[in-house]
């Protein structure tokens, strides 16, 4: 999310493309993702744009397993694209995850209703996303499937 009194630089989005390139997503996760995808529907809510988010999932060959990617593009509030997705998908926010690695995305979840799990391996780090509260903080993303199930259980 934006946050007021923050400039973002007018070439940040196609700075990042350029260093995206070389984004590959790590063989953990991606193991992990193929394997959640058999059993819950997985969407993408991002302030990131959504041509860039897929263009790093289809070179990491796991597109496919994601039922929708919200990026920046197609809303700037978070809090609106996870109810876009809850409504989609007739999921109650009880029975939804917000998989971040940052505090605001945290917040914004919680305003939905949503639980959240804060991963260390992003954009913040655990300190930073434990004073947001989230359910649980993993550090390896070969956690993920058992947080995610533990939250859900």
């Amino acid at each position: 999310a934006n946050t007021p009194g923050i400039k973002q630089h007018p070439r940040f989005f196609e700075r990042y493309e350029e260093e995206a390139r070389e984004l590959k997503v790590p063989a953990e996760l991606k193991s992990s993702v193929i394997q959640l995808n058999k059993k819950y529907i997985l969407g993408i809510n991002s302030s990131t744009p959504s041509p860039l988010i897929e263009k790093i999932l289809k070179q990491s060959e796991i597109l496919d397993y994601f039922s929708d990617i919200l990026g920046g593009d197609i809303h700037r509030s978070k809090v609106v694209k996870n109810k876009i997705l809850l409504e989609k998908y007739g999921v109650s926010s009880q029975n939804a995850i917000y998989v971040t690695d940052s505090s605001g995305d945290v917040m914004e979840a919680r305003e939905c209703g949503i639980k959240s799990i804060g991963v260390t391996w992003g954009f913040q780090k655990e300190e930073m996303l434990k004073r947001a509260d989230p359910i649980k903080v993993i550090n390896d993303p070969q956690d993920l499937i058992g947080a995610i199930e533990g939250v859900l259980k």
